[in-house]
């Protein structure tokens, strides 16, 4: 063999192997950039949860006033506050929650979807008569279910906040 044959297949090898490694690098900064997207998500509907879940600033907060929309006085669900923050602009809950993504929660027991003022509050996917939805209807990349507990009349009841993407 001629050497100069030696080097067209050294050449091949080695230029197989830097496409192969460079591949490889662009599928793995991909992965690792929709995970953090995944994470980034979670953590702001996390957030968006303990803002919810708090007396809100004001504590006697309105739609004129509201910075942080709190729906709890003295750690129980405030049906008032509820109702104010179901009638604010889903756009403008959207920046009050810190959200870019979309978001809805509801109020369940058992399973069942509870009617507190309104069977949802956020993105309208329910159907009010029978307090119904389908999460298939949507269309997202990403999904977050954030389950947290609510003391409302003697009861706990789970809020599930749901954000997507």
């Amino acid at each position: 063999m001629k050497k100069a044959q030696i080097w067209v297949t050294d050449f091949m090898v080695a230029a197989s192997l830097f496409v192969i490694a460079i591949l490889i690098s662009i599928q793995t900064i991909t992965f690792l950039e929709s995970n953090n997207e995944f994470e980034n998500l979670y953590l702001k509907s996390y957030h968006a949860t303990n803002i919810l879940l708090n007396s809100g600033n004001p504590d006697n907060w309105n739609e004129t006033n509201v910075v942080m929309p709190g729906i709890l006085t003295n750690n129980r669900l405030n049906t008032s506050k509820l109702l104010l923050l179901k009638n604010l602009p889903y756009e403008f809950k959207k920046r009050l929650l810190l959200l870019d993504s979309d978001f809805l929660f509801v109020f369940q027991k058992n399973d069942e979807i509870l009617n507190i003022t309104s069977c949802s509050y956020g993105y309208n996917i329910i159907h009010e008569q029978n307090c119904s939805f389908n999460l298939q209807q949507l269309q997202y990349d990403d999904l977050i279910i954030q389950k947290r507990l609510v003391l409302y009349e003697q009861e706990l009841i789970e809020m599930m906040f749901y954000a997507w993407q």
